[in-house]
């Protein structure tokens, strides 16, 4: 039996010579793998007291876990400590653009008993918290003035412009962005900086 070698000449490889472009604020590449858009921006962020950083305009959907930070301008700078709180309704917002309008309360007084009051907004008490305000003022028809403190839902009344208070509602002026806050081991006080989030 008889083994045969064949050599073939290959043609020598050619050196890739082309540097890739640098990285430049406002670069910005989206990846979409099953359903799920990953982000990839460059930006320039500025370390405050204490080496941290507040980002607010990142998307309400963001994945705490996917966030990722890469400096251009301090390859060794480091996140120590990260903080996300996402994006949310703010109720007392809410209630504040309804000032001054017809709106329909419905109120809980007791465990069976919800009444639903319509009339103009003339004042309320907020709370710190996400929950409705404290107490509504709230002027009927008739003039007459009521101070409800249990309150389980607002909504405009018919003619006003409808805006009402349901999960669909995106009107900027309602939603509080989410936050995120780095504290950051740098020399650097001003980054350029590779962000990822998905």
């Amino acid at each position: 039996m008889e083994v045969g070698v064949a050599f073939a000449k290959v043609a020598p490889e050619e050196k890739i010579t082309k540097n890739p472009r640098k990285l430049q604020e406002g670069d910005l590449a989206i990846t979409i793998q099953e359903g799920k858009a990953f982000v990839q921006e460059v930006r320039t962020i500025r370390l405050q007291k204490e080496k941290t950083v507040t980002i607010k305009d990142l998307p309400s959907e963001t994945v705490p876990t996917s966030l990722r930070f890469k400096s251009i301008t301090e390859p060794t700078a480091l996140i120590v400590d990260q903080t996300f709180i996402p994006q949310k309704k703010d109720i007392n917002a809410i209630t504040a653009s309804f000032l001054n309008k017809n709106i329909v309360v419905l109120s809980s007084r007791g465990v069976k008993e919800t009444s639903k009051i319509e009339g103009k907004l003339v004042d309320f008490i907020s709370q710190s918290d996400d929950r409705f305000p404290k107490k509504l003022v709230i002027q009927d028809k008739n003039n007459a003035v009521h101070i409800i403190e249990s309150v389980d839902s607002i909504g405009l009344a018919e003619g006003e412009k409808k805006a009402e208070t349901n999960a669909n509602d995106t009107n900027d002026k309602v939603l509080v962005p989410s936050v995120l806050e780095w504290r950051i081991n740098a020399k650097e006080n001003e980054h350029l900086t590779e962000l990822s989030y998905g």
